[in-house]
């Protein structure tokens, strides 16, 4: 029988999870002077990007020279978007948005008129009469995460069988999500909320996030896309950038006025 660390029986593929993280944790042995193996695993041997819910708050301070506190996290997370497809993050106290050019490149097409060709000119607004509105488009602005793993595991250890958990699972998520929708009624000038359960760990843990979502978004400047990809996707992942690999949005609340937004970086 797997257990796992929270006292019910895991699955497989949790158990598994739970393994790698401990050995993960423990420092690897170190041979004598009979071998030569003296690795030994690292905080960062999987990288670093962390999740909102679970961030090393004290490398970033001890690392970065500032106060990383709950405060700060909760700032950053308001500040950090989502939009179809990409990442995107709130830039001024009146809803301006920045994002990668390719990003923003369908949307840029969908704004054009009759003659107009902004993929060969570029795009910007003197004025914010002339940010034009990007159709079927959003924003969402993750307002809150909650860690719902008991609830989800309650789903799961009621179950009869194996073939009855991923019913129950999806019973259990849709009973979240229409409490969290419930719960946070959109506000602040959104439109909608929205709630997604997202496993993680292999389905070690659950997280239930909730997003503000936004659908008034207008663009406000890009540029020509020759400029904006210069480099092609090499160069995308490369420090410094030799390109204007950017797209300006701005959106705007529910009266069609710019949204405030004092959480911004």
């Amino acid at each position: 029988m797997l257990v796992s660390r929270y006292g019910r029986t895991a699955s497989p593929a949790a158990a598994l999870a739970f393994a790698l993280l401990a050995a993960l944790a423990a420092p690897a042995p170190v041979r004598g002077q009979g071998g030569t193996d003296t690795v030994r695993a690292g905080p960062f041997d999987a990288g670093r990007m962390w999740t909102f819910e679970y961030p090393p708050a004290k490398y970033f301070s001890e690392s970065y020279g500032f106060r990383a506190d709950s405060a700060w996290f909760a700032r950053a997370r308001l500040a950090a978007l989502r939009i179809p497809g990409c990442s995107a993050s709130f830039v001024s106290p009146n809803g301006l948005v920045v994002t990668n050019h390719h990003c923003a490149r369908g949307s840029i097409l969908a704004v054009q008129k009759e003659g107009e060709h902004f993929l060969d000119t570029g795009f910007k607004a003197a004025t914010l009469a002339d940010e034009r509105r990007i159709p079927s488009y959003y924003v969402d602005q993750l307002i809150a995460v909650d860690d719902v793993s008991d609830e989800v595991f309650h789903a799961l250890d009621a179950a009869p069988d194996d073939s009855a958990r991923p019913q129950a699972r999806e019973r259990a998520f849709d009973a979240i999500r229409r409490r969290l929708k419930q719960s946070y009624a959109a506000a602040g000038g959104a439109d909608a909320v929205v709630a997604q359960v997202v496993a993680l760990y292999q389905g070690g843990r659950y997280s239930a996030y909730v997003f503000r979502r936004y659908t008034d978004v207008r663009l406000v400047a890009a540029p020509e896309e020759q400029m904006g990809f210069f480099g092609g996707d090499p160069d995308n992942f490369s420090y410094p950038r030799y390109d204007l690999d950017f797209s300006f949005l701005r959106v705007y609340d529910a009266a069609g006025n710019p949204l405030a937004t004092p959480d911004h970086f």
